[in-house]
């Protein structure tokens, strides 16, 4: 009976067997990520390094965690949550084993978009040096203006590379008296915003100038002429810049002292005065009829004039050929009306 006893009793207080298991090894290098609160994140991306100080063994695997995505940055004044799964999750495409990776700290991170305020003078300069640089490409070198309206501040977020502000002209060039400009915000070469500039331009140059009024044929000559600064308006635009240039031409129409003469207020000298009586020539082949007529419009050397034959009702249509000499055959001016 006793030694029955002290059976059970060894039995009972055996040591307990263990079972012959072996516990995989965790591979790859011991990863500790401390989770921060809440982070400011710069760019279009958020990198665990934003949200986590890292210790890791191995310097190569700490900077290459340092960048890795965990997936695009708030916009604007949003924010979002990054938790532990969103991390492991992320960090499983880098081949990482799950058990070498200790995530302390925070339970989940709170990101916001780190932003900027340009204020609206940088933009404007932006804009001023594209526009200041088309003037020169068109030789306007000599203008002024002015922004119209208000320009406002953007808030654009902080890039981790670079901000650029980039100004165009749509069309590439600037019209006669205004501006239009888009003024592009890029960071991290991603364009985030765009603001219109418009300019009000006055363009000045020298030009010729009348020093008194002339009437429609009159000569024009140095006499009656000036150079001078002035403003150039849409409706001068391309003015006469020397004197030299009107040499030997007359007036188109009367024009007022202190007009800034430009291509359609001179022409020629008239050759063939209206009402003057003229030789018409009609050539076929090697035949050559000549004829005697009257003109009905002055015209200078090129011009198209009606003349009213020597016992003729109706006129028939020269080209002025030359100091009383027309050329016959020719077509009806476009620009001439029934009635001339």
């Amino acid at each position: 009976m006793i030694s029955t006893i002290l059976l059970m009793a060894g039995i009972l207080f055996l040591p307990p067997q263990t079972k012959n298991r072996k516990d995989p090894e965790r591979k790859g290098p011991r990863i500790s990520l401390q989770l921060v609160r809440e982070a400011k994140i710069r760019g279009n991306q958020i990198l665990l390094g934003d949200i986590a100080r890292i210790q890791c063994t191995d310097r190569l695997l700490r900077d290459k965690l340092e960048n890795t995505p965990l997936g695009p940055a708030p916009v604007g004044n949003w924010a979002r949550w990054i938790s532990p799964k969103e991390i492991l999750e992320n960090l499983g495409r880098l081949n990482l084993d799950p058990r070498t990776i200790r995530i302390k700290g925070y339970r989940r991170v709170q990101v916001f978009a780190a932003q900027e305020r340009i204020p609206a003078q940088e933009i404007i300069q932006a804009a001023e040096t594209t526009l200041r640089e088309a003037l020169k490409q068109q030789n306007e070198t000599d203008a002024t203006w002015r922004v119209m309206g208000k320009p406002r501040s953007v808030i654009v977020p902080i890039g981790r590379k670079s901000r650029i502000l980039q100004a165009k002209i749509p069309g590439g060039k600037v019209g006669p008296n205004s501006a239009f400009l888009r003024v592009d915000i890029l960071v991290d070469d991603k364009v985030v915003s765009s603001v219109p500039i418009t300019f009000q331009i006055q363009r000045f140059g020298e030009a010729v100038v009348l020093l008194r009024d002339l009437k429609r044929g009159e000569p024009i000559d140095a006499s009656v002429l000036t150079t001078k600064r002035v403003q150039i308006k849409e409706a001068t635009l391309d003015p006469f810049r020397e004197i030299s240039q009107l040499k030997d031409l007359v007036a188109s129409r009367n024009l007022r002292q202190g007009t800034i003469l430009k291509k359609g207020d001179v022409q020629k000298p008239f050759v063939i005065r209206r009402g003057e009586i003229i030789t018409v020539v009609a050539m076929s082949g090697t035949i050559k009829v000549t004829t005697r007529g009257i003109a009905q419009r002055d015209g200078v050397k090129g011009a198209v004039i009606p003349v009213l034959l020597v016992g003729k009702r109706e006129p028939i249509f020269t080209t002025v050929y030359g100091v009383g000499l027309a050329l016959a055959g020719t077509k009806r001016s476009p620009r001439l009306r029934k009635g001339y």
